[in-house]
């Protein structure tokens, strides 16, 4: 009978250590994040609106492969004011003087890249949708409108951040605007989500 009880009391054992090292790594887990840091991956999106440009930057976790979940944590100024920066007037103000444009985009990627780790600014791509402002601004001055518009996308172009298509700063309709305001209501929705059941 005394030998029966062995294999128990070794399998005891063994549950014991299983355990124990599954609550040891679980400990070490956070610790081993904190002193290595997460991994993310960023983007930047400008809303040039008719009163004033936005800056907007998000983070995301970093994909070990491609079947991999990305699992994205924005940061909206709704619930981290850093994340983004407004500057005054909008980019149409600067219909007779473009630079000023170029100034004002350069401003808030200036902003973006204090906000981001060097290693990954030539990997962040910035998208700048400008919206009413430049759409009327386009409807009265053409000329002006692709000047101010070209120095936007000057800006963007030279800030060291990623952008590979000219598309990546342009004019949006009404249509793409109002698709842009519901996307992000709803991520700011699932983040609130996300804070609360935490």
């Amino acid at each position: 009978m005394g030998g029966m009880g062995c294999p128990s009391s070794s399998l005891r054992w063994v549950r014991f250590g299983t355990l124990l090292a599954i609550g040891l790594a679980c400990l070490m887990l956070p610790l081993l994040l904190i002193i290595l840091g997460p991994n993310y991956d960023y983007g930047i999106v400008i809303d040039a609106g008719s009163s004033g440009s936005r800056v907007h930057i998000y983070m995301w976790a970093y994909r070990l492969n491609e079947s991999s979940p990305a699992y994205v944590k924005e940061a909206p100024e709704f619930s981290e004011p850093k994340w983004s920066l407004k500057v005054e007037p909008g980019l149409s103000a600067f219909a007779s003087d473009p630079q000023l444009a170029f100034e004002s985009v350069t401003f808030l990627l200036n902003y973006a890249r204090s906000m981001i780790p060097h290693s990954k600014q030539s990997l962040t791509p910035v998208y700048l949708f400008a919206t009413a402002g430049m759409r009327v601004l386009e409807e009265q001055n053409p000329i002006a409108c692709a000047a101010v518009l070209t120095a936007a996308r000057h800006a963007v172009e030279e800030s060291g951040f990623m952008f590979e298509d000219s598309e990546q700063v342009r004019i949006i309709t009404g249509q793409e605007e109002v698709l842009q305001v519901c996307l992000r209501g709803f991520c700011l929705i699932v983040v609130f989500l996300c804070i609360v059941s935490l």
